[in-house]
């Protein structure tokens, strides 16, 4: 389905209100940033690095490590434009797209989770895109990866048992991966009951954009097989990522440890409570 139709006509929401909550932002930023602090330094000062492992790091897993981050923004880069495109109806350059997000992707390291996305928006002219379209575009982006990651999550919950005695984590885990694919698809076969109704209708146009676009993400063809395919891949990939910078510096952990604690880190990693995740 196209969603072409003409963006400028979008009755997008003013956030000049919200230049008006800038101290109150302001604050929060602060806070996000000595949070940040105080957890490196609580790391450091606990458990400092093995400088010994540091020096004789192995660069070949090193240089595949980064090999593969570079391969994670590709895969990306190839999920955003298919949802950009569904959006406008027309296929932004591939390399363009891939600069911008390799851009944002150096934001998300120093700002919280959602400033790399901004920068994403931001970057809307690099493209001859509207406000609009990118919002919703980058939004897709982030809510597709996220419910790719719930369904990675849990086939790894009989693997985190060992590390999780008491359970705790593993119901928290079950409980967000459950209730947020549930939420997900249920709101999909909502979507076709009241898809023409009054209360629908009503809605304004960026809103119907968002969920509409939002459903086909998860629930087409091309989200099935190849949108959320293609984010696990992405995912499965980070736990590569860490398995190999374990061993560089001779870690001695197994794929299967990694692959039980890598969902619970990327689902920490989600909550823009600190810098970077």
């Amino acid at each position: 389905m196209r969603l072409a139709s003409n963006f400028r006509t979008i009755d997008w929401p003013s956030f000049s209100s919200g230049m008006s909550r800038s101290p109150a932002r302001l604050t929060v930023s602060i806070a996000k940033l000595l949070l940040s602090g105080g957890l490196i330094g609580y790391l450091h000062y606990h458990h400092g690095p093995n400088y010994a492992r540091l020096e004789s790091i192995d660069p070949v897993l090193c240089m595949i490590a980064v090999a593969i981050f570079v391969l994670q923004m590709v895969l990306n880069t190839i999920r955003w434009r298919l949802i950009l495109t569904n959006l406008t109806g027309t296929k932004s350059p591939y390399y363009r797209l891939f600069g911008i997000y390799y851009i944002s992707t150096f934001f998300s390291q120093i700002l919280p989770s959602v400033g790399g996305d901004l920068v994403r928006v931001l970057y809307r002219r690099t493209i001859n895109s509207t406000f609009a379209s990118m919002a919703i575009s980058v939004l897709l982006d982030r809510g597709v990866a996220i419910a790719a990651l719930l369904l990675v999550a849990l086939p790894s919950v009989p693997f985190l048992a060992p590390f999780d005695p008491g359970l705790t984590v593993i119901r928290w885990v079950v409980f967000l991966a459950g209730s947020g694919l549930a939420a997900a698809y249920g709101g999909c076969l909502i979507l076709k009951t009241v898809r023409h109704s009054h209360i629908w209708m009503g809605l304004p146009q960026w809103t119907r954009t968002l969920v509409v676009s939002g459903a086909w993400s998860i629930s087409s063809r091309t989200g099935l097989c190849c949108l959320i395919p293609l984010s696990a891949v992405v995912h499965l990939l980070s736990f590569v990522e860490i398995f190999l910078a374990a061993h560089a510096v001779q870690v001695p952990v197994t794929f299967l440890v990694v692959f039980a604690i890598g969902p619970v880190l990327l689902l920490a990693h989600v909550f823009p409570i600190s810098i970077g995740g």
